[in-house]
């Protein structure tokens, strides 16, 4: 590694270079030899998609992902930044998964939503706004919703805790535990569709 480091007790900040600028990358203490033994220069590379730098090298010809080649990753497999800021290598930062393991943690809606809110979008027939999201490889409707904010309640609720976090049909026994989840009345579905 042809960059310079600076050593913070159980963490290092590794310096790099974008356009110019400086900017630091922080990896564990251990992580420093593996770092220092490879043979080109770490830089930052900001990832239009993700809204964030991540750290690249070259050598050889060939580029390689710090986060993968700090954790081996396999072919097939993803790495993730557990809260989406690809300059923390840090080993309790990251996570080598699955594709769908990773798609669940991403931030945010699809870059082509209308709604701006991930697994939200208007349903013209219905004039409603219906939450639609797929966790763990299973694709649930979620209900139909008056306002985009009630949409929007219900499916961070999902994102966060799960399907089963949400609440059901108006009636229903668990509604009022999912009422203690700061959820309130105008979060319960117009309309249930596809259960």
């Amino acid at each position: 590694m042809k960059n310079g480091f600076e050593i913070r007790g159980n963490v290092v900040a590794v310096h790099l270079s974008h356009q110019g600028n400086r900017l630091e990358c922080l990896i564990d203490s251990g992580d420093l030899q593996k770092v220092k033994d490879f043979p080109g220069t770490w830089y930052a590379m900001w990832s239009k998609d993700s809204q964030t730098f991540y750290v690249v090298g070259r050598s050889g010809g060939k580029t390689t992902l710090l986060h993968r080649y700090l954790t081996d990753a396999p072919a097939g497999r993803e790495v993730d930044h557990l809260f989406h800021y690809g300059l923390d290598n840090r080993r309790s930062q990251i996570s080598v998964c699955g594709r769908s393991e990773n798609a669940m943690n991403r931030d945010g809606a699809n870059t082509n939503s209308k709604s701006g809110v991930r697994g939200v979008r208007w349903l013209e027939a219905k004039q409603r706004w219906v939450v639609q999201l797929t966790i763990g490889g299973v694709r649930k409707t979620l209900g139909l919703y008056q306002t985009k904010e009630q949409a929007r309640a219900i499916s961070e609720l999902a994102l966060r805790d799960g399907f089963d976090a949400v609440p059901p049909r108006k009636g229903d026994q668990r509604r009022a535990q999912c009422l203690t989840k700061n959820l309130t009345e105008e979060n319960q579905p117009v309309e249930r569709i596809g259960l």
